[in-house]
């Protein structure tokens, strides 16, 4: 059995984490987490103008938060003794996490 578990730093995915912890789930269940990190979009005129550097960083965006944030969680889990595999990707997260479900599905 695997489970996906698609994570940010909402208080949905912290709920979703909680649920996951308080199941029991067949011995040889595999927790897969996701996170998905939003491209930054900036408009062409701003990069020309020289206005990208009045921008802070995205936190959709950051990558290494994500991969920070799902490596926390990977440790947790697998202290509690589920086998685990994490993933971060770039991307629109509904694409990323039917897709990832679909690939998962198949292996």
């Amino acid at each position: 059995m695997k489970i996906l578990l698609a994570m940010d730093d909402s208080a949905h995915s912290r709920a979703a984490l909680e649920f996951v912890e308080s199941m029991r789930w067949p011995f040889d269940a595999e927790i897969i987490m996701l996170s998905v990190a939003s491209p930054m979009v900036v408009a062409h005129s701003l990069v020309d103008a020289g206005g990208l550097r009045l921008f802070p960083r995205s936190g959709g965006g950051n990558v290494q938060e994500h991969q920070q944030m799902v490596s926390s969680v990977e440790r947790e889990l697998r202290e509690r003794g589920y086998p685990t595999s994490a993933r971060v990707v770039s991307g629109d997260a509904r694409e990323a996490i039917v897709e990832t479900a679909r690939f998962e599905r198949s292996t």
